[in-house]
């Protein structure tokens, strides 16, 4: 009885200590970019037309299949008094993504710049079941001037985005060092199932969203396992000490 007591211990403090391990990050890329190292049949939605809608419908939203969180939508806002219409676009360019068009009619658009390039553009990403957003790449407006990576890229040090979680506030947030080649959201990243991100009036930089990277949220479950794996493995070198 002993041995099989700490036997189970063992084993749940094992699991424990590989917990965070096993989160691994899925990655979705939303540009053909060969900067954009991430594999392209993790893209299973459907493209927004080319450049600027012209040569179809642009799409109210887009629809990615994910491992980690399910249905992925991205929807797009503009909330200007004039010009509420706005639509998703998933560039067929390289050194692109993701960007908002705003118009009136879902036919062409009126608004000539396809990227997340005004205040109030946002781009809306809402998952099926809670996910842990610990990454971004973003590409430039401009992104066939300069180099889009290293210290002369677009989106420097002091360039800022906006990002919301699950309609929480809206929080300026830095591009970072490699020109948003990633962005990491921090050591532990953002959790939640709605990720708003949009454009800073604090530093006007136009950006596409060119790919995301989630994780999983471990199940309160898991953690009460591994909570109770812990105790049995206290009590057992206690046992041992006695």
């Amino acid at each position: 009885m002993f041995n099989a007591s700490l036997k189970i211990a063992a084993l749940a403090a094992a699991a424990a200590l590989a917990l965070p391990a096993t989160a691994a990050t899925e990655y979705l890329s939303f540009t053909t970019s060969n900067v954009i190292t991430l594999p392209s049949s993790k893209v299973t939605g459907t493209a927004g037309g080319k450049d600027g809608c012209l040569i179809g419908t642009c799409p109210e939203r887009l629809t990615f299949n994910t491992t980690t969180g399910g249905k992925l939508t991205v929807t797009a806002e503009d909330n200007l008094l004039l010009d509420k219409m706005a639509y998703v676009q998933q560039s067929s360019l390289k050194n692109s993504g993701l960007g908002v068009l705003t118009g009136t009619s879902l036919l062409g658009a009126a608004d000539v710049n396809p990227s997340v390039s005004a205040p109030a553009e946002n781009l809306v990403l809402s998952f099926s079941k809670a996910v842990t957003l610990n990454s971004l790449w973003f590409f430039p407006d401009d992104r066939f001037k300069g180099s889009l990576t290293g210290p002369n890229g677009e989106l420097d040090a002091f360039d800022e985005f906006t990002i919301s979680v699950d309609g929480g506030p809206t929080q300026r947030a830095l591009f970072g060092l490699q020109n948003g080649q990633p962005r990491i959201l921090g050591a532990s990243g953002l959790q939640g199932t709605t990720f708003r991100i949009g454009f800073s009036q604090a530093s006007p930089e136009s950006f596409y969203l060119a790919a995301i990277g989630i994780a999983p949220i471990p199940e309160p479950s898991t953690y009460a396992l591994v909570g109770l794996g812990l105790a049995g493995a206290a009590w057992v070198a206690r046992r041992r000490r006695g």
